[in-house]
C-alpha cells in the first residue's frame, strides 16, 4: 500500500518540512534497516539550478538522505540518470552536469555519501 503526505512549509526549514511529511506516513524506520542499501533518487532531468521547481531541490534531496542516514543503513547513494542529450542552449547536457548545477553533488559530498551518476 502506498502512502502520501502533503505538508505546507509555512516558514519552517525545508528539512523540517520533509521530516514532518515522512513522519506522517510512518517514517523510514519501518522500511530501512542496518542491512539496507538506500537509493535517494531525485528528479534531475536537466542541468538547472535548484529552486526552479523544474527539478528536485537539492535541499529536499539532502533532507531525505539525512533521514535515511539516521537509520544507519549499510549504504546510501544519491543516484540519477538524467534525460541525456537534453538540448540546453545548444550544448548537450548529461547527468554529471545536472548533479553539479543543481547542487546535488555538493549535498552528497557534505553528507559523505556516494553520488551515483547512472
Amino acid at each position: 500500500m502506498s502512502a502520501v503526505s502533503i505538508v505546507k512549509r509555512r516558514g519552517k526549514s525545508v528539512e523540517a518540512t520533509v521530516r514532518e511529511a515522512v513522519e506522517l506516513v510512518g517514517g523510514l524506520g519501518a522500511i530501512v534497516s542496518r542491512r539496507s542499501r538506500v537509493l535517494v533518487k531525485p528528479n534531475l532531468v536537466k542541468p538547472i539550478e535548484s529552486g526552479t521547481g523544474v527539478i528536485t531541490d537539492c535541499r529536499v534531496t539532502e533532507a531525505v538522505a539525512k533521514l535515511a542516514l539516521e537509520e544507519k543503513p549499510a549504504r546510501v547513494v544519491i543516484g540519477e540518470g538524467s534525460a541525456y542529450g537534453y538540448d540546453v542552449t545548444g550544448a548537450r547536457a548529461d547527468t554529471l552536469e545536472a548533479f553539479k548545477r543543481s547542487g546535488t553533488d555538493a549535498v552528497a559530498e557534505r553528507l559523505g555519501v556516494d553520488s551515483g551518476h547512472l
